[in-house]
């Protein structure tokens, strides 16, 4: 009988081997080891292997992560990246590395969009003279013939500032809370709407020469444009850059007539964080921003303890805001044009907002002590996603969908959480350790 036993021992000197190995093999090496491995089915063991660790506690991999080192040296100079988001070819992004590049230490990126006619490296340029001695502080890259900020593109189109993003933080170690949009004429009209679709990615927006613009622009401003409350931006136009699309001169429809406009109506919207700069004797070619205002702006950081959240967005890769994120679509989004049938007598700009608000998704969420409320619209499933400096992680969360109470309980930490989330991001600065799933039918719960 005692035979029989043999297996059974010598399996569990095996597991207690095996732990003891595991044990003293670095936790930070256990953490770097799951970043660096691509195979999922590889990554899941690896963090088996971290959460089996003795040490594994979320303060500690939390600090760990922030620290990684996980890009290469690189060149000097001007490199080329091209990004695959699903359309028939992809995007070829030139990025200006600055001299020296240091691996380990973290970068802010200018995302530059070119004009009309224009190109990448013309625009990499003209930020070079406009950053002067700066220039060396900066990643700066710029995509050729982009389409994924305008507000009436394709779903497939719209992924392409998320893919791009993405794609420059798995290559240069990116300071993610220090991410800005610029662009000069059509590049400064995308700067602008991708500050309002992707507001989560950026910092700030300097908008060089552009404007706001979408094909309904008096029927989605009053939606959209609250998206930039509390968001740092600086517009920047020439007081005689007056001609419209069709190069007709008029002081309404022209780059400054619209710009004038929206610096009456923002603050009425409640934003009032973008800062507007006419320059005199100026026209359409020859902007160039204030310094001091300028490097104002490129010192702005994303804010990771925002509690009050409110979002409209068109396609699911802008479904995202701080906190609280969409998974899931409910439905189709909205592509192609607005149409709008209006009653007998109705004010069509009326309807026309109306309209517009239906076929948005939303994203509207509020936390207070240990109540968080969320409003969703279009939107199949959503996560809440929590971190210490939002909420006390140590007592019990209740959640509101509208008006139901849809999850109350404790919210503990999770280091499987904090790695799943910082791998499918490539985010090493905001590490939300909670996820609460919250569907737009039946009750919430945490996921991992």
């Amino acid at each position: 009988m005692r035979f029989a036993y043999l297996p059974i021992v010598l399996a569990g000197l095996v597991w207690l081997a095996g732990s003891a190995s595991r044990a003293d093999e670095g936790l930070n090496g256990l953490v770097l080891q799951y970043f660096q491995t691509e195979d999922a089915a590889a990554r899941a063991q690896a963090l088996r292997t971290v959460l089996e660790h003795p040490e594994a506690d979320v303060a500690s991999v939390a600090q760990m992560v922030r620290s990684m080192q996980l890009w290469d040296g690189m060149p000097c100079g001007v490199d080329a990246l091209e990004v695959e988001f699903g359309a028939d070819k992809p995007t070829l992004v030139r990025v200006r590395v600055p001299e020296p590049y240091d691996p380990t230490h973290r970068y802010p990126l200018i995302l530059a969009l070119h004009g009309m006619g224009k190109s990448a490296l013309g625009q990499l340029q003209y930020v070079e003279r406009v950053l002067g001695d700066e220039v060396e502080n900066f990643i700066i890259a710029a995509p050729q013939d982009y389409s994924g900020t305008w507000f009436s593109v394709s779903r497939v189109e719209s992924a392409e500032p998320v893919a791009i993003l993405e794609a420059l933080r798995r290559r240069y170690h990116i300071d993610t809370d220090r991410v800005y949009v610029s662009g000069y004429s059509m590049g400064g009209h995308g700067a602008f709407m991708a500050a309002v679709l992707y507001t989560d990615w950026f910092a700030s927006a300097i908008v060089l020469a552009g404007t706001f613009t979408t094909p309904n622009a008096p029927e989605t401003k009053p939606t959209l444009l609250p998206n930039l409350a509390g968001f740092p931006m600086l517009v920047v136009w020439g007081e005689n850059d007056t001609r419209d699309r069709s190069q007709q001169d008029t002081r309404s429809s022209g780059i400054a007539g619209l710009n004038r406009t929206l610096l009456a109506e923002l603050p009425e919207m409640g934003v009032d964080t973008v800062e507007f700069i006419e320059l005199p004797g100026r026209g359409h070619h020859d902007v160039m921003p204030p310094r001091d205002r300028l490097l104002h702006n490129l010192g702005a950081r994303r804010d990771n303890n925002r509690k009050s959240v409110s979002y409209w967005f068109r396609f699911p890769a802008q479904g995202r805001l701080g906190w609280l994120r969409q998974t899931e679509f409910a439905g189709e989004p909205w592509e192609g044009n607005l149409v709008v049938r209006v009653q007998p007598g109705g004010d069509v700009h009326e309807f026309a907002r109306r309209a517009v608000r239906r076929k948005l998704g939303l994203l509207e969420g509020t936390i207070e002590e240990q109540t968080i409320r969320v409003r969703l619209q279009h939107t199949k499933k959503a996560e809440i996603l929590l971190h210490d400096g939002l909420i006390d992680l140590a007592r019990p969360v209740t959640v509101y969908r509208g008006k139901k109470i849809v999850f109350q309980g404790p919210v503990p930490p999770s280091v499987s959480t904090l790695l799943d989330l910082a791998y499918a991001d490539w985010e090493f600065q905001r590490l939300p350790c909670v996820r609460i799933v919250v569907p737009a039918r039946g009750k919430a719960w945490l996921g991992r």
